[in-house]
């Protein structure tokens, strides 16, 4: 699988598919990590997604905690072949399931009620954050796109998180 990794300016960039190259197997496509918002250089490009899903994921599991950036060259390109392998959100979503082997629920109260210490990815039609219940008012919230995670209340997060999620895995302990 050919994957260039090119300008990562931003901390949740995208992976792209070369045009030209969609006729011919999965393995034989050109590919390209770059920042998923830039234009310049990419008209041969065709979007497939960022790589906030499989950060998520992976920060969940105690690999990744720094930006897409900073990471080691092979870790980059396990995550953009994750990506590339589920392309579609549904595709990465059963991708996170699996290997996480979490549970789905509809809401966090569903995740706190369930296991008040749970570790937890959710997803918005967009977006995939993970998170961890740190005790009954607070948690900590891993959002790819500063590739920190931060301490908040419960209210908090409901605001900027919450109330904009639609699915929700998390570690069941039962």
């Amino acid at each position: 699988m050919n994957i260039v990794i090119r300008k990562l300016s931003v901390k949740n960039p995208g992976v792209f598919v070369k045009a030209a190259s969609l006729v011919v197997p999965l393995e034989d496509r050109e590919y390209l990590v770059d920042d998923s918002m830039s234009e310049s250089g990419l008209e041969d490009y065709v979007f497939i997604a960022q790589l906030c899903s499989v950060m998520s994921v992976f920060w969940l599991l105690g690999e990744v905690g720094v930006e897409y950036a900073r990471l080691s060259l092979n870790k980059q390109r396990e995550i953009a072949e994750v990506v590339i392998r589920n392309a579609t959100p549904a595709d990465q979503f059963e991708w996170a399931r699996e290997k996480l082997g979490y549970r789905l629920c509809n809401s966090f109260g569903e995740v706190s009620n369930a296991n008040p210490n749970a570790d937890f990815a959710f997803y918005t039609a967009r977006h995939v954050c993970a998170g961890r219940i740190l005790g009954p008012d607070r948690v900590e919230i891993y959002d790819p796109e500063t590739a920190e995670a931060e301490e908040y209340s419960l209210d908090d997060a409901r605001i900027l998180y919450f109330n904009h999620s639609s699915s929700y895995l998390y570690e069941w302990n039962g």
